[in-house]
């Protein structure tokens, strides 16, 4: 049981993983690799990041996926600790 729960840990981050990367690929996230490269070196200021109430929903949208997958986490191992 112990080594079926990590198998499925690691398959659900590699599902994850592939997720993201073909996301990635979709959105053309690497297309521009180059010139991202060299951003720390350019004089130019960034334009604003967003309004204050963009980044708090981005915060709380972060807080919320780290509280479940921590609930996640603590149920797992609840689960296998059961059946020891």
């Amino acid at each position: 049981m112990f080594l079926a729960f990590w198998i499925g840990w690691a398959l659900v981050g590699l599902a994850i993983a592939v997720f993201v990367f073909a996301w990635a690929i979709k959105s053309r996230q690497f297309e521009q690799s180059r010139k991202a490269a060299l951003l720390p070196f350019d004089d130019v200021e960034p334009e604003s990041a967003g309004s204050e109430s963009l980044r708090r929903s981005n915060l709380i949208i972060v807080v919320t996926v780290i509280i479940i997958a921590i609930i996640l986490v603590v149920v797992m191992l609840a689960l296998s600790m059961q059946h020891l």
